[in-house]
């Protein structure tokens, strides 16, 4: 069973696609030519777009291949929304042309849409997979997107991997509790400063029940957020949404909220900092921080020694392949 991600039309008609049961493309609107092959679809693609560069034709001509042949019944989709949510369901037909399907493309597929789900549940690499703007594409992380929909996954290599990955990062985590409070929160500064976060000034200290950090998170000079940071090293308990609330009502007004803890958040603040209505709160759960902090580690131990911070580094050795020493 393969995963894939297919857009539309990056979150426009996806709740077209929920109502209709179905899952499509476009590319040849107007020509009802069922393709057969992907040289089929090659030809009529260079017929419909023939001044295209080689790289567009062979990206594009990709995408509908995966369409129409790689895809198959059974497998499942991911379809984003225009916001966090990710509405996920399996196929349930092959390819069929319908130009009277309330949606402005017309080879679709029937696809029983299942349930809907925040990104922020998965993995940092698999949430960056997302981000590609691609329309129609494959993902790697199957055994993950398929555990979150509550289905038994067999024993193959890539859950053997996920398995190992599980291990990494408890075991990087062991390492982590070992630090303080402010020890913990001084190693959040640096890894969000590797990702362009600027912080402009810290807030209260250890134990404080508000913002501890804000700052400007400069995204490669294409974006600039107004970003305010909670830290919370707790390892047992999990954040509730009290916290978030008051997260949210510390927030200065055209500032973002991002919290940030080893433990894990109740369902209700999940809920809090997803809802439409209120000022949105990035949540970073233990295992979302850790996956963050080993994607930067070479970053965050390089600016950990620019700032004489040598014990602190000291602390955060790992043989390579971030296992613990």
């Amino acid at each position: 069973m393969s995963v894939f991600i297919i857009r539309a039309d990056y979150g426009r008609y996806t709740a077209t696609f929920k109502e209709k049961s179905v899952a499509a493309i476009g590319w040849f609107e107007g020509h009802s030519t069922m393709p057969t092959n992907k040289q089929e679809i090659e030809e009529m693609y260079n017929q419909v777009y023939p001044n295209q560069t080689k790289m567009q034709k062979a990206v594009n001509i990709g995408q509908i291949n995966r369409f129409m042949f790689e895809m198959k019944i059974g497998d499942v989709l991911l379809c984003p929304y225009d916001n966090d949510i990710l509405l996920i369901g399996e196929v349930l037909s092959d390819v069929y042309y319908d130009s009277s399907n309330g949606l402005p493309w017309s080879y679709c597929r029937k696809v029983n849409w299942l349930m809907e789900i925040s990104r922020s549940t998965y993995s940092v690499p698999l949430q960056n997979t997302l981000r590609s703007m691609q329309t129609v594409f494959k993902i790697k992380q199957e055994a993950e997107v398929l555990k979150s929909m509550g289905r038994t996954v067999d024993d193959t290599p890539i859950v053997s991997s996920a398995f190992e990955v599980e291990k990494l990062i408890e075991k990087i985590k062991e390492r982590l509790l070992e630090l303080d409070a402010y020890e913990f929160e001084l190693l959040v500064s640096y890894v969000l400063q590797s990702l362009g976060f600027e912080a402009k000034q810290r807030q209260g200290g250890t134990g404080d029940g508000g913002v501890d950090f804000e700052g400007v998170l400069n995204v490669m000079g294409v974006a600039k957020i107004q970003l305010q940071v909670q830290v919370k090293r707790y390892e047992q308990a999990s954040i509730g949404e009290r916290d978030i609330r008051n997260l949210r009502g510390a927030l200065k007004t055209g500032h973002q909220g991002c919290f940030i803890t080893l433990s894990t958040f109740q369902k209700r603040a999940k809920e809090s900092a997803e809802d439409p209505e209120k000022t949105p709160i990035r949540l970073i759960d233990g295992k979302g921080f850790i996956e963050i902090f080993t994607e930067q580690y070479e970053k965050v131990m390089d600016l950990l020694l620019e700032e004489d911070q040598e014990d602190l580094a000291s602390k955060l050795k790992f043989r390579k392949g971030l296992l613990p020493e």
